[in-house]
């Protein structure tokens, strides 16, 4: 389909620049989202649209040496330290393009309930998308033509709130204090904080303030509220703005350092303890056992069982609403660096903001050497005139190209849709094929590592529901099954070039082979967790692939054995074992009875084990196979190509079982008996009575009998 049209979506939708008091500017326009990661091929197929946005204020760059490291993408540390180089990340903060991934919280929190996937990975995303649900309150700045929104998740407590903290970086701070006799100190401790947050001084264990001089217009009628700037507060959570009672602790803390009056809407049932929150002494706060105080229409009540009384009282009363906020933030795609598809937006003068037609789609990557970013944080395009420089589409003023390339992670969260069309006739046209991807899609299994839960496995789910909302596939969720598999780490620390820890696979196959190596890997762990690789382990592993070839070896230079009794259980055992769950095959507990047993394993169940053991060492077990039948077979057939062995299920039943024998709890005797003697009482009961060792036991009547076929026998005395 033609998407000429998709410019003009882009022109006519540009929603102008908005200018905030913290010195950065807001676009806000709308596009399809897709489209930047489909103008790597040129093409792609639109209709309907979704917001994108930039916005200086939540687009923070963590900068390490000359490596971008935005903020969803950085390790975390408790040093904020780079994990490849060890220095310090700063923080500046940047225009940057986002998608509106937000818009969407709602639903990829929803239908993760629906996902068939690790419940880790599953976790790993509710605890990022992470919902709240509280009220929103809109309130007046006294004397200010300025109308406030506050989110709070603990509304039981609002008629104890006493005042407001609003973040330092808030835009609306410059104009609560602009004119007034605190607009010094107030921009001077606006930057004292923004300081210390850019040179990640942590402020946890030290809050800060400072009064704006100005009130909230309490609708409450329990007074005003001072409007004070507070240093643990995040503009980027809820509003940015929090009123604050004596029922939070760090409320609470901040109230008693700078003699903020509290007051108290909840009390705990110990009527000592009550007199010490009467008298503001302690702070109670989140206790389910609380006893409401106010409003009066839920006096008594228990905190924990009031919460949805009080969100109907305060939307009967008008004083707010019902409200859900995320944890979840925009998702960044500006990236400063070379490798990655170029942002197709251009920057007029006159016209602002202006999309690259599509007859003029792809933009390419110039051929240039020195592609690694300056210090400065600046993308390598930006030192390039011949890539910047272009005329608006527009109006024909000379204009700039964006410099900064998209998140690779924008490419993979929809590759999926893309190779199954890679061949097809109109891969040159189209992103992906609409019969085909109807065909093979959705992805029916993904193995994949968990570290992926919060990025690309969050954005993948993203596109695909926008897709869907466009019309475009016919699901919602990209992948139905994911499994996450464990992280093979090495000397306790996750393997890593600059960390000198990397395998090099190739060193070990040549030292131990390579079925060695294969079996380490599959036995070293659960696959869902992973495992520290030791070299003591590899070797470990390559002596038991010498004993499986000795034994094995004995049976086929003697040509031809009969099936031992015992190891032709053991191994009926362990073909069943593998047939029922492959990953718990018992061929290691096998090779343990069969060595033990010191007698040579017969020619066919050496056949039968060979052809258990093939899946797991290849390359072993077809040597030995060739050992064991290949001068005698006309027309060698490869183990790889054998049916699978079938085993005999009388064989799985035990002649003999071990029966326990107790007195008062305590084991006095074990006796071997047959499976069916196992499940008679009266059979066991005889047995015991015949037992010299028992007499001394049972020297009366017991009171009582516990029977448990085919374990055990309690007597009671």
């Amino acid at each position: 389909m033609d998407l000429g049209f998709i410019a003009k979506i882009l022109h006519s939708k540009l929603e102008g620049i908005q200018k905030s008091t913290q010195r950065f500017q807001k676009k806000i326009f709308t596009s399809n989202c897709i489209r930047l990661a489909l103008c790597l091929i040129g093409r792609a197929q639109s209709r309907r649209t979704i917001q994108i946005t930039t916005s200086g204020r939540s687009g923070y760059l963590r900068k390490c040496l000359r490596k971008a490291l935005h903020t969803e993408a950085s390790p975390a540390g408790g040093d904020d330290c780079c994990e490849r180089c060890g220095n310090k990340v700063e923080k500046k903060l940047m225009e940057q393009w986002f998608f509106r991934i937000t818009a969407y919280a709602g639903k990829l929190l929803a239908n993760l309930s629906t996902l068939k996937w690790s419940e880790k990975v599953k976790v790993a995303q509710r605890n990022w998308i992470g919902q709240s649900v509280g009220v929103n309150f809109k309130e007046k700045v006294k004397d200010l033509d300025i109308e406030i929104e506050v989110f709070d998740t603990v509304p039981q407590t609002f008629l104890a709130q006493t005042f407001t903290v609003i973040a330092p970086e808030h835009p609306l701070v410059e104009q609560l204090v602009s004119g007034t006799e605190y607009e010094k100190l107030v921009m001077e401790f606006v930057e004292k904080i923004r300081k210390k947050r850019l040179a990640n001084v942590k402020m946890d264990h030290e809050i800060e303030g400072i009064f704006t001089g100005r009130y909230i217009d309490n609708p409450f009628g329990t007074g005003d509220l001072p409007i004070w700037i507070a240093s643990f507060v995040v503009a980027d959570y809820g509003t940015g703005i929090v009123n604050c009672s004596a029922h939070d602790q760090r409320d609470f803390a901040f109230a008693k350092k700078y003699n903020i009056p509290l007051r108290f809407s909840m009390l705990p049932p110990d009527l000592k303890k009550a007199v010490q929150v009467r008298n503001f002494e302690l702070c109670y706060h989140h206790a389910p056992e609380g006893i409401m105080q106010t409003p009066k229409e839920i006096h008594g009540m228990r905190w924990s069982d009031a919460r949805d009384a009080i969100i109907s009282y305060i939307e009967q009363k008008g004083y707010g609403k019902r409200a859900i906020h995320y944890h979840l933030r925009d998702w960044t795609i500006s990236r400063q660096r070379y490798w990655g598809a170029p942002i197709p937006m251009v920057y007029c003068e006159t016209c602002k903001w202006v999309a690259v037609p599509e007859k003029d789609l792809p933009v390419l990557l110039p051929d240039i050497a020195d592609y690694k970013p300056r210090d400065d944080g600046v993308g390598p395009l930006a030192k390039h005139k011949e890539f910047y420089e272009t005329i608006c589409p527009t109006c024909g003023a000379p204009a700039r190209r964006e410099t900064d390339v998209c998140d690779t992670f924008l490419d993979s969260s929809w590759y999926h849709l893309r190779y199954p069309s890679v061949a097809s006739k109109t891969a040159n046209v189209k992103a992906f094929d609409e019969e085909i991807t109807k065909k093979w899609l959705p992805v029916t299994m993904y193995t994949g590592g968990a570290e992926h839960s919060v990025l690309h496995l969050m954005y993948a789910r993203f596109i695909a529901m926008a897709l869907h909302d466009m019309g475009y596939i016919s699901f919602e969720e990209p992948y139905t099954n994911f499994f996450a598999h464990g992280l093979v780490i090495k000397d306790g620390a996750k393997m890593s070039k600059s960390k000198g820890n990397v395998v090099n696979p190739d060193e070990y196959i040549k030292k131990y082979g390579a079925d060695a190596l294969r079996m380490y890997l599959m036995f070293m762990g659960p696959y869902s967790e992973g495992g520290d690789f030791r070299d003591t382990g590899m070797e470990g592993m390559y002596r038991f692939l010498g004993r499986v070839w000795r034994l094995v070896m004995e049976s086929a230079n003697m040509k031809s054995v009969d099936n031992d009794a015992v190891i032709h259980r053991e191994l009926q055992r362990a073909i069943q074992r593998a047939t029922d769950d492959l990953p718990k095959a018992g061929f290691m507990e096998f090779v343990n009875a069969a060595t033990d047993a010191k007698k040579p394993l017969g020619t066919e169940d050496a056949k039968d084990f060979v052809k258990l053991f093939a899946p797991f060492a290849p390359h072993v077990a077809e040597e030995l196979w060739f050992r064991l039948c290949g001068e005698k077979m006309e027309g060698y057939v490869s183990v790889h190509k054998q049916p699978w062995s079938m085993y005999d299920k009388s064989l799985l039943v035990d002649s003999s079982i071990q029966f326990v024998v107790q007195v008062n709890g305590k084991i006095r005797e074990t006796l071997t008996v047959t499976p069916e003697q196992g499940k008679d009482q009266k059979v066991i009961e005889e047995l015991v009575k015949k037992s010299e060792r028992l007499k001394k036991y049972l020297t009366t009547r017991p009171q009582k009998i516990i029977f448990i076929s085919g374990k055990l026998i309690n007597f009671v005395v």
